[in-house]
């Protein structure tokens, strides 16, 4: 059995892909998680990977696919998709997934997250949302 790391590193690599990019008024929204965040351990990490994969595939289903951008997010969806009861078995398992997998699926939630927020905005591509069920998940 591994030890806990605090701050949950998924939600570091989540936050690590967009917050840069982070208008202030965003910024300032992200602050006010911060102890909530820094409260976080890695134990529901697999749980959070698991939530960013899934969160990706119904964000980028519900855009437009005729839209460049969104087609080729759709496109790599698809391969998740056909994953991800494979990856939902694996993380029954005691070895579970590897962590490659596990950043993979949050740097692509965090990819979704940038896209949603250069056609609609920021306060439109539901980051907070997604940060805030990431913050609340227990193994």
């Amino acid at each position: 059995m591994t030890n806990s790391v605090s701050p949950s590193p998924i939600i570091e690599c989540f936050l690590r892909e967009f917050k840069d990019f982070l208008p202030e008024d965003q910024k300032a929204k992200l602050q006010g998680h911060a102890d909530a965040i820094a409260a976080t351990t890695s134990d529901a990490d697999h749980a959070r990977a698991l939530r960013c994969a899934k969160w990706a595939i119904e964000a980028a289903n519900e855009r437009d696919a005729a839209h460049p951008n969104w087609k080729a997010i759709k496109e790599r969806h698809k391969i998740w998709k056909d994953s991800r009861i494979d990856a939902e078995f694996g993380l029954a398992m005691p070895s579970g997934i590897g962590e490659d997998v596990r950043i993979g699926w949050t740097e692509d939630a965090a990819d979704v997250v940038r896209s949603l927020a250069e056609e609609d905005g920021w306060g439109n591509s539901h980051w907070e949302d997604l940060l805030v069920e990431l913050i609340n998940l227990k193994d």
